[in-house]
């Protein structure tokens, strides 16, 4: 199980502002964090432990559609969605064993630390 809200206004703005001061981006404007999508609408939270505290730190921002495999656990769709948002995102001459590579880490680290534990 995934904590996950919707996202705000004041979401959005938040990382409007911090793309503004990142060096190197793929977007400009805040979208799915695994496929590019532009209308973001879920916020996925990485669980962490914080002084024996279990503490929410809304990490990863997600589409409708990214969010129902996430929420099913389906990550082959994830995994191409990835890769296909790379390709678009001026990685197209990378190899494609390297990108499938970048897609698992990714989803590696969304399962390690977007799962709720106890």
């Amino acid at each position: 199980m995934y904590l996950k809200r919707i996202v705000t206004p004041e979401d959005l703005d938040s990382v409007r502002l911090n793309l503004s001061v990142w060096g190197w981006k793929l977007s400009a404007e805040p979208t799915c964090d695994f496929c590019g999508d532009p209308t973001p609408k879920f916020l996925y939270a990485s669980i962490y432990f914080q002084a024996g505290e279990r503490i929410p730190n809304w990490r990863w921002m997600v589409c409708e559609s990214c969010s129902g495999h996430l929420d099913r656990n389906n990550w082959k769709p994830i995994e191409a969605k990835i890769v296909t948002y790379l390709k678009q995102s001026g990685f197209a001459n990378a190899p494609e064993r390297a990108l499938q590579r970048a897609a698992m880490m990714a989803l590696n680290d969304f399962i390690f630390y977007a799962r709720e534990r106890s």
